[in-house]
């Protein structure tokens, strides 16, 4: 047998080696911070493209954290550096809740936060720090918000979720660079929106709003009109144990639909991970699909951590030391891995943030932890469409749909476009073998992403989430 043969032989029985996904991660590195974390959010914080920390803290003892922002700015060594304090008040109320984007159209991103009745932003500068904080007094007592484009203009505005008996939630437009009007829009009477996230559920190009409720277990989705407005609420009334506690939206069927994930049920065996997938031939949502799960499931996020174009859940679990991972198989989620984390007996909704920290393209798991500080559990998967054979000579683009960045592969196509949907360029540049983009910047919605060749171009959907 020649050497070629016995090559070929052996390079066959590594394919399946080699295709095949392999999430890790590390074990996981602690940050303390002294006073206890809340809330949190991974994004560019310096505007040198590399994605940073934000931290919201409560209060604990005479700590110098109480009532601080902490942001830490990732390095160039793709290590962090130790966090700048950037001070919401002095006294209660404490932070309830976080989100970071641009939100005074200047291309820097932004840290927005919730405290009482209070929305607080704190804008970057020209040095990448971040100017005192501007406050926007709502009427109500805020518990989530979320940043994105609510009135298909391309500028980002936000939405707060709020914990009164309050028949309408709040919708902040953004007028003029930094300014913005609240409009309200009919809820149901019930005490809390407790949870909220923003998706382009019907895939019109527009993004919608989804809250959920504990009192009673229910999901409430808002659908952006024409009009820039929204259609009144649609109710998911959810058939969970009472332990209701968290939600996530996005594709976890790979067939370009926004889907839902849920956590509840408190101990093991009652503890679930629900999936609502949105029915195949209308913009409804199919009965819930429950996966069995580790005890005391909480924050819950979707992501593709492997970078093959399907999207993963991952969910933390208040006072029993671990945070587990679902990975999807054939479009379908059969087992859970479970990864160590320190003791805290509970998190915050918005205690668990997902993004690539130390520069690698692989998403890492972040969490707020009143207990221990910042929890960092790194991305140490196999990342498997780079080490498929079978794609070496296809042009690739994934993840798709995107969060903060995808990779375009191909060894055919010299130049890149990215346009919107009206054929505007935002993005253009030379193309290398593998190009990855950040696209953190960009708001949630379709793009098109045309490789060009002196002679010929082929044009992709590109979806941002």
């Amino acid at each position: 047998m020649s050497k070629i043969t016995r090559f070929l032989i052996l390079f066959t029985a590594l394919i399946p080696f080699l295709s095949k996904a392999q999430i890790q991660f590390s074990p996981y590195v602690a940050y303390p911070t002294g006073s206890w974390p809340k809330v949190i959010s991974i994004n560019d914080l310096n505007n040198d493209g590399r994605k940073d920390v934000a931290l919201g803290m409560g209060s604990y003892g005479t700590s110098n954290n109480n009532y601080k922002v902490l942001v830490y700015i990732q390095n160039a060594t793709g290590t962090l550096n130790t966090p700048v304090a950037y001070s919401y008040g002095s006294a209660f109320p404490e932070i309830s809740t976080l989100d970071t984007a641009d939100l005074n159209q200047d291309g820097k991103i932004d840290i927005i936060v919730g405290i009482g009745t209070q929305i607080g932003i704190f804008f970057q500068n020209n040095s990448g720090t971040f100017n005192p904080i501007t406050v926007i007094e709502t009427g109500a007592s805020i518990i989530s918000l979320k940043t994105a484009d609510l009135n298909n203009d391309n500028i980002t505005d936000f939405a707060i979720g709020t914990t009164n008996n309050e028949a309408a939630v709040k919708v902040y437009f953004q007028n003029t660079p930094g300014n913005f009007t609240g409009v309200s829009f009919p809820k149901p009477y019930i005490p809390a929106f407790k949870d909220i996230d923003i998706k382009d559920i019907n895939n019109d190009g527009k993004n919608d709003l989804i809250f959920s409720s504990s009192n009673p277990n229910a999901i409430y989705t808002y659908y952006q009109t024409s009009s820039d407005s929204f259609d009144a609420y649609n109710t998911i009334s959810l058939n969970i144990p009472s332990f209701f506690s968290s939600f996530s939206a996005g594709d976890l069927n790979n067939d370009g639909k926004t889907d839902l994930a849920i956590t509840s049920g408190g101990n093991s065996p009652n503890a679930k991970v629900s999936i609502l997938y949105q029915n195949a031939n209308s913009v409804t949502f199919d009965a819930p699909v429950d996966l069995s799960a580790y005890d005391i499931p909480e924050p819950i996020k979707i992501a593709d951590l492997n970078n093959d174009t399907k999207n993963e859940i991952i969910a933390v679990h208040g006072g029993w030391v671990k945070a587990s991972i679902f990975e999807q198989n054939n479009n379908l989620f059969n087992t859970y891995t479970l990864y160590e984390i320190p003791y805290a007996s509970h998190y915050n909704n918005q205690g668990l943030a997902i993004g690539d920290i130390n520069n690698d393209n692989k998403k890492d798991i972040a969490i707020a932890d009143y207990n221990n500080g910042l929890i960092i559990l790194y991305n140490s998967s196999t990342l498997s469409i780079e080490n498929n054979p079978e794609n070496l000579n296809k042009t690739i683009l994934y993840p798709n749909p995107a969060t903060d960045y995808f990779t375009i592969q191909s060894n055919t196509y010299t130049t890149y476009e990215i346009t919107d949907i009206n054929g505007k360029i935002i993005l253009a540049d030379r193309m290398e073998s593998q190009k990855t983009i950040d696209i953190s910047t960009l708001q949630n919605g379709f793009y098109f992403v045309i490789l060009k060749t002196e002679r010929e171009k082929t044009t992709y959907k590109l979806i941002k989430n």
